[in-house]
């Protein structure tokens, strides 16, 4: 099976241009945040960056009618339904 690569979230640092937001997260939104920040040795903006881009690639592959598929550490591939 072929393997694909979003490049979306590798390319963060070669957008020159920023804006400052302002958020107001729920508490359990925030420990999200913190714990991807903290799985991941990023700081929170990295963190959230790349949360917006895995959402960006999840959503598009979705909307053109794709499925997201996991393979668990058994090599066991399951298909993820995402409830909103």
């Amino acid at each position: 099976m072929a393997k694909t690569v979003d490049k979306t979230a590798q390319n963060v640092e070669e957008e020159p241009q920023s804006s400052r937001v302002t958020l107001t997260l729920r508490m359990i939104d925030r420990k999200r945040v913190e714990e991807i920040a903290d799985a991941e040795r990023v700081n929170k903006n990295d963190a959230i960056r790349m949360a917006l881009a895995t959402e960006q690639f999840v959503s598009r592959v979705r909307r053109e009618g794709g499925k997201i598929l996991v393979k668990d550490k058994d090599g066991e591939i399951r298909e993820v339904e995402f409830v909103r």
